[in-house]
């Protein structure tokens, strides 16, 4: 069965270099979903992919806006979609109970977004030990499953 990921915020900082990742080291096909008229700086260099349909396509939509959403879901027929928070503290809390009942421990990544650290200072560079300032409600519910 072909795998698909289906990334929102395919055009922000996080959400390009996952699609690159999936690209170069998976077989998975790659959905990126975008708003309109949004800026497509770190996606350019998908260009020649996206227009060759190789393994990855645009689609267009909001995650505020359910009716985008559902015409997504049944283009793609993907089964869910579910928010940062609530995804997030899912798949956290399943990771305990099996912990708790046969060891379990894997290790978890979660991917967030620059939009958690507020507007940057030019030539800052940021990394693990910056501080947050989330200044937006997106900002804020990518900032809730890290800490």
């Amino acid at each position: 069965m072909k795998k698909t990921a289906l990334i929102t915020g395919f055009t922000g900082q996080v959400g390009s270099q996952m699609a690159d990742f999936l690209l170069k080291n998976t077989h998975y096909d790659v959905i990126g979903m975008m708003r309109w008229q949004e800026p497509m700086d770190n996606i350019y260099h998908l260009s020649d992919r996206i227009n060759k349909k190789d393994r990855i396509s645009i689609c267009y939509a909001d995650l505020n806006d359910y009716s985008s959403l559902q015409k997504l879901l049944l283009i793609y027929l993907i089964e869910t979609l579910q928010t940062n928070i609530i995804g997030t503290a899912n798949i956290l809390e399943n990771i305990r109970i099996l912990k708790a009942k046969d060891g379990y421990d894997p290790v978890v990544h979660i991917c967030s977004s620059s939009e958690v650290y507020g507007k940057a200072k030019a030539g800052v560079k940021l990394n693990e030990e910056t501080a947050f300032h989330g200044a937006s409600p997106y900002s804020i519910s990518k900032m809730a499953p890290i800490i």
